[in-house]
């Protein structure tokens, strides 16, 4: 989903273009009635993250070749990195 969002083909994403991938790519598999959308959240189950975090996730950033997620929060010092399919926490540095 990463590279087919990223129009620009640079190393990271913004949320803005990521939220407007997935808005599109709703409303371009439905009916022309943009009314008939269902926009609903829902939580995955099996994908959990149960790692307290004491600031707003900044930057997550994913790593294909390792299959790796790292999390930046802002004012933190800490970085974390994930497993990417279960996104269960392997460290934090």
């Amino acid at each position: 989903m990463f590279f087919r969002a990223n129009k620009t083909n640079s190393e990271t994403i913004k949320f803005a273009d990521l939220t407007s991938y997935l808005i599109e790519h709703e409303i371009k598999n439905y009916t022309e009635d943009a009314t008939q959308v269902d926009m609903m959240y829902t939580e995955s189950i099996d994908i959990v993250d149960r790692t307290p975090h004491n600031g707003q996730i900044d930057k997550i950033y994913y790593f294909e070749k390792i299959d790796k997620v790292i999390l930046f929060e802002t004012g933190m010092r800490l970085v974390r990195i994930y497993d990417a399919v279960k996104m269960k926490i392997e460290k934090s540095i």
